[in-house]
C-alpha cells in the first residue's frame, strides 16, 4: 500500500493506511518544466513542502500537468545528511509503539504527515523531526 499524503486536517496514522493520504495535491502542486533525468524518468515537482524529486512510474507526464506524489510511510527515513534531495521538516505531534516501529504524525505547516520511526525516537511531543524519501521511493502520479 503506498502512503501519500494530502493537505488534510485530522489525518492520523490510522487513517494514513485506510485512505493513503498523499503529498502533493492541490492548485499548486505541478509538475515542474523540467525532467530531472529522463532515462530514469525522474521528475521534479513543486509542492507546498518544497520541491520532491520522484519518478513518474507511467512514462506519459508533461511540464505543468496537475500531479500527486505517493510516499510508502516506510520509505520516509530520519537519517539525512546536508543537500539531500527530498527532505521534508516537521514538528512531531502524535507518536504510538506499534511492535517494531513507532507510528508517528508530524505537522509541516497545514500539513500532516504520517510515518514510522525506529523504536528508539525521540517521541518528545512538538519537537522538530526531519525526514528523508529517496527520489526513487517518490512515485509522481496523474492527479485523480
Amino acid at each position: 500500500m503506498y502512503h501519500r499524503f494530502r493537505h488534510q486536517p485530522g489525518l492520523g496514522p490510522q487513517a494514513a493506511r485506510e485512505e493513503r493520504p498523499q503529498l502533493g495535491r492541490g492548485d499548486g502542486d505541478r509538475l515542474l518544466g523540467e525532467e530531472v533525468d529522463a532515462a530514469a524518468g525522474r521528475l521534479a515537482v513543486d509542492t507546498a513542502l518544497g520541491r520532491i524529486l520522484g519518478i513518474d512510474p507511467t512514462r506519459t507526464l508533461k511540464p505543468g500537468a496537475k500531479v500527486m506524489v505517493s510516499i510508502r510511510p516506510e520509505d520516509l527515513s530520519t537519517q539525512t545528511t546536508a543537500g539531500d534531495a527530498n527532505t521534508i521538516e516537521g514538528k512531531m505531534t502524535f507518536a504510538a509503539f506499534a511492535g517494531a516501529a513507532v507510528e508517528a504524525e508530524l505537522r509541516c505547516g497545514e500539513t500532516r504527515i504520517a510515518c514510522l520511526l525506529d523504536r528508539d525516537a525521540d517521541l518528545t511531543p512538538g519537537r522538530t523531526v526531519t525526514l528523508r524519501a529517496k527520489p526513487d521511493a517518490c512515485l509522481v502520479l496523474p492527479e485523480e
